[in-house]
């Protein structure tokens, strides 16, 4: 098992108390954006990529959203309360093609291995207009990407740049110590 990996085994029972405030704080931010946009929808499935606890699944506190919890690190898998878990890594999700309207990663892309591969299968992850091609105006059909970044990264920028590369920003918002980054693919 990787060292990172590691890492958050062993603050799992103390991750919440490090850095819950901080999530929360920009969580709210998000979610803000995502009401203003009418992007929580009922009926949407939503990947969270490296959920941690699974602060960043229970600010979507709509119902029949279905948020499902993607994390490396199994003693934190063990605390998130979300009722859809699931234990792996970005780089090899373990979900079909063509599934997720929203696929979000809170301050978690910094830690992946292969950042461009982890891309790519979010984005085979997400609903692709391509594959629904009479519902091009549903928004079900449509993917949106939610991704804030630890500033003080190292990759941030890199990270930001491949972003930008593969998606149109529809919001950019500068925080404390992250950079949030609400995201489309080009061809919406």
């Amino acid at each position: 098992m990787p060292q990172k990996f590691e890492y958050y085994n062993e603050i799992a029972s103390s991750y919440d108390e490090l850095h819950g405030k901080e999530q929360i704080k920009k969580l709210e931010l998000i979610k803000t954006e995502l009401l203003r946009n009418n992007l929580l929808e009922k009926g949407i499935f939503v990947l969270d990529v490296g959920a941690g606890t699974g602060l960043s699944s229970l600010y979507i506190d709509i119902e029949a959203i279905k948020v499902v919890s993607l994390e490396p690190a199994f003693e934190l898998l063990k605390r998130n309360k979300n009722r859809y878990r699931v234990q792996g890594i970005a780089e090899f999700l373990p979900f079909k093609a063509n599934t997720f309207q929203i696929v979000q990663s809170i301050t978690a892309m910094h830690n992946f291995d292969d950042i461009p591969k982890a891309i790519e299968e979010m984005k085979r992850a997400a609903k692709n207009r391509a594959v629904n091609n009479n519902a091009i105006h549903d928004k079900a059909a449509k993917s949106y990407f939610i991704v804030s970044l630890l500033k003080k990264s190292q990759s941030a920028s890199k990270i930001t740049t491949l972003l930008k590369k593969e998606f149109k920003v529809i919001k950019e918002i500068e925080e404390e110590k992250d950079l949030i980054l609400i995201l489309k693919r080009h061809d919406f």
